[in-house]
């Protein structure tokens, strides 16, 4: 199991937290959405992102914006959570798959995320890998 993608936790229950850091020392606060329902609904009905958050989607490819009233930032990542593609979507739009993406991370607009950034988890005390939970490779299991 690639070791980027250790710990992201999908199964049961409500959305986990965690925090995604890239290269250059930056953070945001992710919500994963770990069943195929927070899945399908994704920001859909929620509130506009805050600025520093975002919401992971394991296992997922593809995302739209129809019904939401505010563009979102969306980053592709591989198995391994580096940065494919960003594109800013806005309302009502539909946004194909990217060769070789696993997961899709919606992001409020103006993350400066990049493609070809690396991004790694950093887990709250107690939560991860070796932690009470059990975890799985989201880049190989689908819910």
């Amino acid at each position: 199991m690639p070791q980027a993608c250790r710990g992201l936790r999908v199964g049961f229950g409500a959305m986990v937290e965690a925090v995604l850091e890239d290269g250059r020392g930056r953070r945001l606060v992710v919500r994963v959405a770990t069943t195929r329902l927070e899945r399908l609904r994704g920001l859909l009905g929620r509130p506009p992102l805050r600025a520093g958050t975002a919401l992971l989607l394991p296992a997922a490819t593809s995302l739209h914006t129809v019904g939401m009233r505010y563009p979102i930032e969306v980053a592709w990542l591989d198995r391994e959570l580096r940065v494919l593609a960003v594109r800013t979507l806005p309302p009502g739009r539909l946004a194909a798959p990217r060769p070789k993406a696993r997961h899709v991370l919606e992001c409020p607009v103006g993350t400066g995320l990049r493609a070809g950034d690396r991004l790694r988890i950093v887990w709250p005390p107690g939560q991860g890998p070796g932690g009470p939970a059990e975890f799985i490779d989201v880049g190989t299991r689908s819910v």
